[in-house]
């Protein structure tokens, strides 16, 4: 049962009943009554979700627009990354699925509508709609007393596994790519990605004291929230990482640093950490790097070259797979990357030309002597490169000169 009442400021208060206990909405209240009654009648509904959640009395007939905010309120993600992904979820999952019983979604259907997203977005993009339906329906069997024992997305993947995502970078496209693009921002964003390994979000948070000093290592340690309102103060492995930067990416920064007077970045920091500098990236209105502008500026540069689309992260996987190309190992890569594991990194390194000659030597094949083997060793901070005995300096196609 659900009414509503009328304020002393002359707006409206939904009422509902839970268990014969009344309950008021909350603020902001409403100018119209119709609109105080659909939210009492709503936050009554929600209640009794979550009611028959808590005793296990939710039926498998449940429909999908009435569990996945049960599902919503669980899920340990940012604030930033919920926005985005509330946007996701009410443009592409619930007008699929929003009226169908949860016992009622088949396994047939799911690999029906899998393969439509595959038609209509890009698979990076399919991989993030398909995932938060599956992740819902994941929960809704492992859950404490879930409503299903099986899911309908068991054995519905969107990507290969066992495989870096993205394309494989030439170094002639990216060469490419930097000649056309037509923005200065946007050229300095692709090359510092490319030289150093960063995430998208990192080189959007870079700030001044991050830059690179005589010592030739950039400290990589701040990341822009998704929602550009604020500054995560570790990035995505949650450990400040050091990599060592060629001469185009320290030029690059130096210049922007000189462009960056700012003695505090204006942003919020988690950790209650104190800026003590400015972002080096910017737009021309101040406002924080549009990493979805330099998106769309990389798919009008790659449609002009007549290549295929190049991505913010593919940057990123163009220095693993030149690093994996020049011999060096996956410790290091992984190290570089920041991953947490070396399975991300292993899959560039073991199917280069470095990594199959080492074989070849190990097991005396005679063409092994007309291999070279590129000894990985990026040496310490403060270390010059070839002062290493190891040490071979890459040719400009290892390194993607432009």
């Amino acid at each position: 049962m659900a009414s509503y009442e009328r304020l002393q400021s002359g707006l409206y208060r939904g009422i509902y009943y839970v268990r014969g206990v009344k309950h008021r909405t909350k603020a902001p209240h409403h100018e119209k009554a119709r609109d105080a009654l659909n939210a009492a009648e709503d936050a009554a509904a929600k209640a009794r979700r979550e009611a028959s959640s808590a005793q296990g009395t939710l039926q498998p007939s449940i429909e999908y627009g009435d569990w996945w905010p049960l599902w919503w309120e669980k899920r340990p993600v940012e604030e930033s990354t919920k926005k985005i992904e509330l946007n996701i979820l009410q443009n592409h999952v619930l007008p699929q699925w929003q009226s169908k019983p949860l016992n009622e979604i088949e396994h047939p259907d799911v690999v029906d509508w899998r393969d439509h997203l595959l038609r209509v977005h890009s698979r990076n993009y399919a991989c993030k709609i398909y995932y938060l339906f599956q992740g819902s329906m994941t929960f809704a069997v492992k859950s404490p007393k879930g409503p299903l024992t099986a899911s309908p997305c068991a054995g519905v993947s969107v990507t290969h596994s066992k495989r870096p995502a993205g394309r494989r970078i030439e170094v002639e496209e990216f060469d490419a790519l930097v000649a056309d693009l037509r923005v200065e921002d946007y050229r300095d964003a692709a090359i510092t990605l490319a030289d150093t390994g960063m995430r998208p979000g990192e080189l959007a948070g870079l700030h001044s004291y991050s830059a690179p000093t005589r010592s030739g290592w950039l400290e990589i340690q701040d990341a822009l929230a998704s929602g550009m309102d604020y500054i995560r103060s570790s990035p995505k492995d949650e450990e400040p990482r050091s990599v060592p930067t060629t001469s185009r990416v320290g030029e690059i920064l130096s210049r922007r640093k000189g462009r960056a007077p700012r003695n505090s970045c204006g942003l919020r920091h988690t950790e209650g950490v104190r800026c003590r500098g400015d972002l080096l990236f910017r737009r021309p209105n101040g406002k924080p790097f549009s990493l979805d502008n330099f998106q769309q500026a990389l798919e009008r540069a790659c449609a002009r070259l007549k290549i295929p689309l190049i991505t913010p992260y593919d940057l990123r996987r163009f220095y693993a797979s030149q690093l994996a190309d020049a011999g060096v190992d996956a410790f290091e890569i992984a190290r570089l990357m920041g991953h947490s594991t070396l399975t991300q990194a292993m899959e560039y390194v073991r199917r280069t030309a470095a990594a199959r000659a080492k074989v070849l030597v190990a097991l005396g094949d005679p063409r092994a002597k007309q291999l070279t083997i590129v000894q990985g060793h990026l040496g310490q901070p403060g270390t010059e490169p070839g002062t290493q005995p190891d040490f071979q300096a890459p040719s400009s196609a290892a390194i993607g000169s432009v």
